[in-house]
C-alpha cells in the first residue's frame, strides 16, 4: 500500500496511493524499528538544489510512504531520520540533501556502498552498482526506471508518487 503525504488536495480518489496525514505518517513510522528510506531532488547538488519528495519502506513491505517535502515540512522527520536504523542505496548522496535541515541519521545502511566493497571494483567495468542492477542481481527483480530522468519536469504526479514509493520497497531484503 502507498500512502501519500502532501498539503496538496486532490480532487478524485487516486487508486494508486491513499492520501494521509503527517501524524497518521509518523504514527507508521514508530512502529518501524528499522526503514528504508530514499528522496527524489530536483538536482545533484545539494547546495543548489531542493528536496522534492522523500520515501520511506516499512520493514515487512507492508507499506510506503512518500512525503511530498514542497508542502510538509521535512523537520516533522527528524526525530524518525535519527533515531531509527535507516536502510538506502545511495544513502551517502541522500544524507547530503538532509544535513542541511540538520537532520543527521546516525544509524544507517547504504546498500551500494556495501555492493562496491563486497566486489571491490573487481572484474573492472563488468559490476554495476545501481538499485536497478543490485535488485536484479541480488533479487532477480526488474525495477523500473524508466520515471527517474523525467522528476524534474513532472513534478510529483502520480507516476512519480509510485515511482518513488518501489525506491524504497526492496532495501532490506537487498540488505
Amino acid at each position: 500500500m502507498i500512502y501519500l503525504v502532501t498539503g496538496q488536495q486532490s480532487l478524485f480518489e487516486n487508486p494508486d496511493y491513499k492520501i494521509i496525514t503527517v501524524e497518521e505518517s509518523l504514527q507508521l513510522l514508530e512502529s518501524c524499528k528499522t526503514l528504508q528510506f530514499d528522496s527524489e531532488t530536483n538536482g545533484r547538488n545539494p547546495h543548489l538544489c531542493d528536496i522534492l519528495c522523500i520515501q520511506f519502506g516499512s520493514n515487512k513491505k507492508e507499506y510506503q510512504i512518500v512525503i511530498d517535502t514542497s508542502t510538509i515540512n521535512i523537520l516533522y522527520y527528524k526525530d524518525i531520520l535519527e533515531s531509527k536504523n535507516i536502510i538506502g542505496h545511495n544513502l551517502k548522496f541522500d544524507l547530503q540533501f538532509l544535513y542541511n535541515y540538520n537532520i543527521i541519521p546516525r544509524k544507517v545502511y547504504d546498500t551500494m556502498i556495501v555492493e562496491q566493497l563486497l566486489y571491490l571494483g573487481y572484474p573492472s567495468g563488468v559490476i554495476r552498482f545501481s538499485l536497478k542492477e543490485v535488485a536484479k542481481r541480488r533479487l532477480n527483480i526488474d525495477l523500473d526506471k524508466s520515471t527517474r530522468g523525467e522528476i524534474i519536469w513532472r513534478g510529483l504526479d502520480s507516476k512519480v508518487i509510485t515511482y518513488a514509493a518501489s525506491d524504497v520497497q526492496y532495501l532490506e531484503d537487498i540488505m
